[in-house]
């Protein structure tokens, strides 16, 4: 199980190379619109509803408190690592106008930076600061309920969702959680009815299945990505030499600082923009993403490892008190 949850890190990665991408053609001046970044995200919410779901479908589900310990530990830690440092590029930078978009065209308030390390939306929250953290928004709403939705969606698989749907259609403050709320479901199926996507997944070349997967991550319907993420995820785990193309060495790398390289490339693109005064040119660019890459290595190593570790000693009894090195987390 260790090793397709690393593929599947692997799959993560690549998704957040993605996003990397698309900031980093938006800051050179370029429409970005042909990257498919909104799929990228939602492949992000069906993996985490996949992986999150595991302990409860192999039969060692966490208690409530010890489920939001462990997400708050993996969530938030580097979250606020990625604020401070905002806080001190914003600083050097002294962002003006032309601005890109919505990033840093408000002055840093401590109002502003709370709605970041809240994740509140109020106000504007931290997308005009923190671009990327939309989406941990309904990240850390749906961790929140994540333990009794599980075992909803797992008994009444289409009565669930049926709700959701309806939930996101009617306006209300939570109609966008309950959208999103549908991927991290189709994560948690694609997990409980693992055996049968495996046998579909065998009746057809995996070429086709990839193809279908991709082609559905570059539409722009949210549905129609969820179900390329989904296809996807079969593709990496049911097929082994797929499987072990995704197990390379650089490609585990990537997996694993996968988290803080989403968190943490925004700012540092953002940064050059408003420091050298305008779009970017071919070579910072690639500074940047080499700088984005680096930084995001040294946070998994000081602040990711260090926090899942913690949120594991807290929550498991380890008489001899090792704290094994994570792999394949959500």
């Amino acid at each position: 199980m260790a090793k397709r949850l690393d593929s599947l890190d692997s799959l993560r990665g690549i998704a957040a190379c993605v996003v990397v991408l698309t900031h980093a053609v938006e800051c050179a001046g370029y429409n970005a619109a042909l990257i498919p970044s909104r799929g990228a995200v939602m492949l992000f919410f069906v993996l985490s509803g996949y992986v999150l779901a595991l302990p409860y479908i192999e039969g060692r589900p966490l208690s409530w408190r010890h489920f939001l310990i462990r997400r708050f530990c993996r969530l938030w830690p580097p979250l606020a690592v990625a604020v401070a440092a905002t806080c001190l590029l914003y600083w050097l930078a002294q962002p003006r106008a032309p601005f890109i978009g919505d990033g840093w065209d408000r002055p840093m308030t401590a109002e502003l930076v709370s709605h970041c390390l809240l994740l509140s939306e109020a106000n504007g929250g931290c997308g005009s600061f923190v671009p990327t953290l939309w989406s941990l928004i309904f990240e850390a709403r749906i961790s929140a309920i994540f333990p009794i939705l599980i075992p909803l969606i797992l008994r009444w698989p289409v009565a669930v969702v049926a709700a959701a749907i309806i939930l996101s259609l009617v306006p209300s403050a939570g109609a966008e959680t309950a959208h999103f709320s549908l991927f991290f479901m189709m994560g948690i199926l694609a997990a409980a009815y693992a055996d049968r996507l495996a046998a579909a997944a065998r009746s057809a070349h995996p070429a086709l299945v990839a193809t279908a997967g991709i082609l559905s991550i570059v539409m722009h319907s949210d549905f129609a990505n969820g179900l390329g993420a989904v296809a996807l995820i079969m593709v990496v785990r049911d097929y082994r030499r797929v499987a072990a193309a995704f197990s390379r060495p650089w490609l585990l790398w990537l997996g694993r600082i996968s988290y803080s390289l989403y968190l943490f490339h925004i700012s540092i693109f953002l940064f050059a923009y408003y420091a050298l005064g305008g779009p970017l040119s071919l070579t910072p660019t690639i500074l940047c993403i080499v700088v984005s890459g680096l930084a995001a290595s040294a946070m998994y190593r000081l602040v990711e490892i260090p926090s899942i570790q913690l949120g594991r000693l807290w929550t498991t009894p380890n008489p001899a008190g090792r704290l094994p090195r994570p792999t394949g987390v959500a």
